[in-house]
C-alpha cells in the first residue's frame, strides 16, 4: 500500500540524489585520468604509395672500390609521415635498408658476404675496412649478407648456434671442421636479448642498451659495438647453404619509432620460405629488385 514521504524520506532521496551526482562526476574524472586512454576520433595514419629518394653508397672489398650505384627513387607503402623521414640506401652487389634521410653510408665485401653502414655522421669504406670502427658504439644500422658456401660460413654457424636450433647439423658440420675451436660456437641466445621467433629461418631481436647480444657482438664479425642506444632488429637464413641477411638498427630516441618500419621492410625484401609466408600477413608492399642484388653478391667471384 502507497503512503506519503515525510520530511525525512525527501531529504534522503535529497542526499542519495547527490551523491549519484558526486559519483557520476567521480567516474568521469577517473575515465579522463592522465592514465587512461581517452577516447578519440582520429583515425591512425593512412599507409599510402609513394616514394622515398634511393642514395647509392660508395663500398670497396676484394676486387677493388666500387662506385655508389644510382637510380630512381625507391616505390614504398607507408605513412606520409614515415615517408618523409627515411631513404632507400644501396651498394653495389650487396644488401640495402631504408635508414633515417640524410644520413651518410658506405660498403664493404669480400668472399665472406657484403655489410653496408648507414649512419648519422660521415662515414667511409676505409673506415670500415680499418680493425676497429670508430663509430660502432653510435647510432647505425647494419645490413649485411653473410655466405654459407665460403669463410662467412663460420658466421652463419655461429648465428645458427645462438638462434636457429632447427639448423644445428650445418653448424655441427662447420664445427667438426676443426678450423676453429668448438668455443667460438655457444650455443643459446645472448642472456640480454630477447627473441621472437617468427619461423625456422626468420627470428626478431632486441638488445638493451650497453648490452652485447645479436647484433652488437664483435665477435660475430659485426660492425657494431654495445652502446648507450637499444638495438633491434631481425636475422634471416636463405637458400639452401644457408647463407645469413641480418639487419641491426640503433636509432636515437627522437627516430626511434622508425626501427620497426626499417625491419619490417628488410624481412619483406628477403622474404621466409613459401610454407611460413603462408601463415603471415601479406606485405604491404612488393619487394623491390634487391634480392636480385643480394643474390648477384653471392655470385661475385670468390
Amino acid at each position: 500500500m502507497g503512503g506519503s514521504w515525510g520530511a525525512t524520506d525527501v531529504g534522503r532521496a535529497s542526499m542519495r540524489s547527490a551523491w549519484l551526482i558526486v559519483l557520476g562526476l567521480a567516474s568521469v574524472q577517473v575515465g579522463c585520468g592522465k592514465g587512461d586512454s581517452a577516447p578519440t576520433s582520429a583515425a591512425a595514419a593512412p599507409v599510402i604509395s609513394t616514394t622515398i629518394p634511393f642514395v647509392g653508397c660508395a663500398s670497396d672489398g676484394q676486387t677493388g672500390s666500387q662506385a655508389a650505384p644510382t637510380s630512381t627513387p625507391e616505390s614504398v607503402q607507408m605513412t606520409a609521415a614515415d615517408a618523409a623521414q627515411l631513404t632507400y640506401y644501396d651498394m653495389t652487389n650487396g644488401p640495402g635498408v631504408i635508414g633515417p634521410r640524410g644520413w651518410s653510408c658506405a660498403g664493404i665485401y669480400g668472399s665472406d658476404g657484403a655489410t653496408l653502414i648507414v649512419a648519422p655522421h660521415p662515414v667511409q669504406p676505409s673506415d670500415l675496412m680499418a680493425a676497429g670502427w670508430s663509430g660502432a658504439t653510435g647510432d647505425a644500422i647494419e645490413a649485411r649478407v653473410v655466405t654459407g658456401d665460403t669463410s662467412g660460413r663460420f658466421t652463419v654457424a655461429q648465428v645458427i648456434e645462438r638462434v636457429f636450433p632447427a639448423h644445428q647439423s650445418f653448424a655441427q658440420g662447420i664445427v667438426n671442421e676443426g678450423i676453429e675451436p668448438a668455443s667460438d660456437f655457444p650455443s643459446g641466445p645472448h642472456a640480454s636479448d630477447k627473441i621472437t621467433t617468427k619461423s625456422n629461418e626468420l627470428v626478431e631481436f632486441r638488445t638493451p642498451a650497453n648490452a652485447v647480444g645479436l647484433g652488437t657482438d664483435t665477435k660475430l664479425n659485426e660492425r657494431l659495438a654495445p652502446g648507450a642506444d637499444p638495438v633491434s632488429g631481425a636475422a634471416i637464413l636463405t637458400d639452401q647453404t644457408p647463407d645469413l641477411n641480418q639487419v641491426t638498427v640503433r636509432l636515437p630516441a627522437n627516430l626511434q619509432s622508425l626501427a620497426g618500419e626499417i625491419v619490417q621492410r628488410f624481412e619483406q625484401d628477403d622474404p621466409p620460405p613459401a610454407s611460413l609466408r603462408r601463415t603471415m600477413p601479406p606485405p604491404r608492399a612488393a619487394a623491390p629488385p634487391l634480392r636480385r642484388r643480394r643474390a648477384a653478391a653471392r655470385r661475385r667471384p670468390r
